[in-house]
């Protein structure tokens, strides 16, 4: 009778796993434990992902690849992934993959895991690794209103007139950078964060201060401020650093932070934030008086800073003294500037910058809208003069389309199409990139007049000859609309990338019969495998380097360096400026 029992217990429960298993199908937020503890008999697991606790989660190798190719890619050659992350973080990320469905903030944690925010924050970053965009965009939205928060004291002060607008702007600004979550512990690489965030949005102070009361107030919950200017930006970040660095504390101008002669933590940081910030002062835009932010903290020797301002007083036409610094830490050893980032010439760079200060003013707006040819001419620091002028002589501006007009693939078709030689110039965000070709996006009509005209110039030539031709002239079709272009001469480039990198990609030799695609419904494309594509609206393109064209030695097809390299950015980035020269 017990076996019976027995028997008919084991049957209940493999009813009750089957009826669960599918209720697992019909709806796709169920917990996550409830998986783990009901269907891991029934699971062969393929990975194993290891946390930063060393704890283990196994993943079933065919969701995974469906739901993110992205972290399927990751696994080593022992089916194992080594993750530094939180074990709740890579659980919860794990539970989304599953179940589409996961809770935030993250409750139910043991007492030693770090709070809430800290942990969406790192579950942020893993999804963006990971390239699950919905998710990403949950996490980002409660984070942007955690940030949202602003010290009451702080409003309090400015109406009772116990601090300026300015002082309450400036404190802001550092409650804002106090959120920077878990970027490094060190110091240097937090302040180089805080640059590059910041750098795109430079406004003028003034431009606060003289709002009314209520806007200025309101200004001041803002997620992200803008900062007056490039000097009191880095006058800033150097106080954020020593801030940090005080325990929280403020560190005032006469507290002398640096002194030459000690060894100690301070000339630490010293000499970890010289490193990192030197090439992002902008002499070429600054003033004697400006100087004054850097002097304060010594983050220059008085060498130094007598070059520079010696350069910028006479305006000197001899060879840049400035080169001679980049020099000196150059054979210090420092790994900052031994990047392959700032491989271009460091002279020239610093050159540029300080030969246009006389024509521009010290604090420029980025914010206005954009003019034609503006990507050639107002991007002086990217573009030199030889290279201006080699376009400007070659070619003329000869279409534009920018983010707020409603131009789109039709219209580039129509203006576009039979013209050669042609020059692409994409700006997106502060990246500039682009491609050329020496025969363009042609028609099908104009592409088969040119192909009876070879082959009559290829009359007389050798049987096999005209008949190897023939084959090479076959063109591969998708439709009638969509077709291949041969040009061998074809390139893309990258005039300035999200690293400040400088590139130029030319057409792969055995794979020059596909360098273009003639799509009417798109704009337009290099490559067959859509190596640089521009979307019908032509607000949008999409990258997928290496097939048809030559990645350098260091990247890999189908890497994350090859698909984020134009600016930063996975699958699909906005357009702010597209111009084609021909």
């Amino acid at each position: 009778m017990e076996e019976k029992e027995k028997e008919k217990e084991k049957g209940k429960k493999k009813k009750e796993k089957i009826i669960a298993k599918k209720k697992f199908t019909r709806t796709r937020k169920l917990g996550f434990e409830l998986y783990l503890t009901i269907f891991n008999p029934y699971i062969q697991h393929n990975f194993t992902i290891i946390t930063k606790e060393k704890k283990k989660l196994y993943v079933d190798s065919i969701i995974l690849s469906s739901r993110s190719p992205a972290l399927s890619a990751q696994i080593d050659r022992k089916n194992q992934l080594k993750l530094d992350n939180n074990y709740f973080v890579v659980k919860t990320a794990l539970e989304y993959i599953y179940t589409d469905h996961f809770q935030l903030p993250i409750k139910d944690l043991e007492d030693d895991s770090p709070d809430s925010f800290g942990l969406t924050c790192e579950l942020y970053q893993l999804f963006d690794k990971w390239i699950l965009p919905k998710a990403k965009l949950k996490c980002e939205n409660f984070i942007l209103a955690e940030l949202s928060y602003i010290d009451p004291e702080l409003i309090r002060q400015i109406e009772e007139n116990e601090i300026t607008r300015a002082e309450a702007f400036r404190t802001r600004v550092l409650q804002n950078f106090d959120f920077v979550r878990n970027i490094s512990d060190d110091l240097a690489q937090k302040a180089l964060h805080i640059i590059d965030v910041q750098f795109p949005t430079i406004y003028r102070l003034e431009d606060y201060l003289h709002l009314d009361d209520i806007d200025f107030k309101m200004i001041l919950h803002r997620n992200t401020l803008h900062i007056p200017s490039e000097k009191t930006l880095f006058h800033i970040v150097v106080n954020y650093a020593l801030y940090k660095y005080n325990d929280n504390k403020p560190v005032t101008k006469n507290d002398s932070p640096f002194e030459e002669k000690e060894s100690n933590g301070k000339n630490e940081l010293r000499r970890k934030l010289r490193e990192n910030l030197i090439k992002y002062i902008r002499f070429g835009v600054m003033t004697i008086e400006e100087m004054e932010n850097v002097k304060e903290y010594k983050i220059l020797t008085d060498k130094e800073i007598a070059d520079i301002e010696d350069y910028i007083e006479n305006k000197s036409k001899k060879k840049s003294k400035i080169a001679a610094i980049v020099e000196k830490y150059n054979n210090q050893g420092n790994e900052w500037f031994k990047d392959k980032r700032f491989d271009f010439n460091q002279e020239i760079y610093l050159d540029q910058k300080m030969k246009t200060y006389v024509k521009r003013n010290p604090v420029v707006k980025l914010d206005k809208k954009l003019s034609p040819e503006d990507i050639l001419h107002e991007k002086k620091d990217y573009f030199s003069d030889k290279i201006k002028e080699e376009i400007l002589n070659n070619f003329k501006l000869q279409f534009v389309s920018t983010k707020d007009d409603n131009l789109n693939c039709k219209e580039f078709h129509e203006i576009c199409d039979n013209k050669a030689p042609i020059l692409i110039i994409i700006q997106s965000k502060t990246c500039i990139f682009g491609g050329y070709s020496s025969v363009g996006w042609l028609t099908k009509e104009v592409e088969e007049e040119k192909k009876k005209e070879k082959k009559r110039e290829k009359k007389r030539e050798k049987k096999r000859e005209r008949e190897k031709e023939k084959e090479k002239e076959k063109i591969p079709l998708f439709n009638d609309k969509m077709r291949f272009i041969e040009d061998e001469d074809a390139f893309i480039f990258i005039i300035k990338s999200i690293n400040n990198e400088q590139y130029q990609f030319k057409i792969i030799p055995e794979k020059k019969e596909t360098a273009l695609v003639y799509y009417s419904k798109r704009g337009p494309i290099f490559g067959r495998g859509w190596d640089l594509s521009i979307s019908a609206d032509l607000k949008t393109g999409f990258s997928n380097l290496g097939y048809n064209y030559q990645l350098p030695d260091r990247m890999k097809v189908k890497s994350k360096e090859a698909k984020t390299i134009f600016n930063g950015q996975y699958g699909e980035w906005n357009i702010d400026k597209l111009e084609v020269y021909f």
